[in-house]
C-alpha cells in the first residue's frame, strides 16, 4: 500500500465517521427532544391536578364548614 493510498482511505474512513456521527448526535437530539415534552406535560399535569386540589381546598371546604356551623346550630 502506498502513501497515497493510504491518504485516500483515510480520508473516506474519517469522512464516514463523521456522517455517523452526525446521524447519532441528530437521534439523540429528537430523543432529547421529545423527552423534554414528556416532562413538560407532565409537570403541567401535575399542576392542574395541583390546582385543582387547592380549589377544592379553598372553596368547597369552608362551604362545607359553614354548611355544618350553620345546621349544627339549628339543631
Amino acid at each position: 500500500m502506498e502513501l497515497q493510498e493510504f491518504k485516500e482511505l483515510w480520508k473516506q474512513y474519517t469522512s464516514d465517521e463523521i456522517e455517523r456521527t452526525n446521524l447519532d448526535e441528530q437521534q439523540i437530539r429528537h430523543l432529547l427532544r421529545g423527552r423534554t415534552q414528556n416532562a413538560i406535560s407532565s409537570i403541567n399535569r401535575n399542576i392542574l391536578i395541583e390546582c385543582g386540589l387547592l380549589l377544592i381546598i379553598s372553596v368547597f371546604l369552608p362551604w362545607l364548614l359553614f354548611l355544618n356551623l350553620t345546621f349544627s346550630t339549628k339543631l
